[in-house]
């Protein structure tokens, strides 16, 4: 009776976390603005674990990542504790070094995927850079020209200015 008790309890509220993280990756998909009471609610239960998260994941092609990660490694979680509780030996389960592998796999495109979103924000900062540079050059030699109209118009002593005719 305990153990149900107990198995109830950790599937309500893992499985509540679960669903909140799964709906905050599929309000971010969507690009639904947090800015109304559903998302402000979702955004104030999940923080504290897509934050972190964040840090170490990067996201990949504009879908969040880390937090549908983090929805996964606690479903995870909550059938290996429920399995636990109900008394299950893990000793020779050959799902574990697939759970194993399949961790290897994740955790080298990751870093891949890390790896390719750190090159191309160096590009995009390489991009912006020059544009930047470009713009000021361009600024220079407008002031430049601007100058020189001015001192040709001071030396001739008369003003091209169609307001002053």
């Amino acid at each position: 009776m305990l153990g149900q008790i107990l198995e109830f309890l950790i599937d309500s509220v893992t499985g509540f976390f679960i669903f909140l993280l799964l709906a905050r990756f599929h309000f971010q998909w969507l690009r639904v603005p947090f800015r109304n009471q559903a998302g402000g609610f979702i955004i104030g239960l999940t923080n504290w674990m897509v934050m972190p998260a964040r840090r170490l994941i990067p996201t990949v092609a504009g879908l969040d990542l880390p937090t549908f990660l983090l929805a996964w490694v606690a479903q995870v979680a909550t059938l290996a504790l429920i399995l636990m509780l109900r008394g299950t030996d893990f000793s020779g389960a050959p799902g574990l070094a697939a759970l194993s592998l399949g961790a290897r796999v994740l955790d080298a495109a990751l870093r891949a995927a890390r790896d390719l979103a750190a090159k191309g924000l160096c590009e995009r900062a390489a991009a912006v850079r020059a544009h930047c540079t470009a713009a000021r050059r361009a600024r220079r030699c407008q002031r430049g020209r601007a100058r020189a109209r001015r001192r040709v118009r001071a030396r001739l002593g008369a003003c091209s200015c169609p307001r002053e005719r």
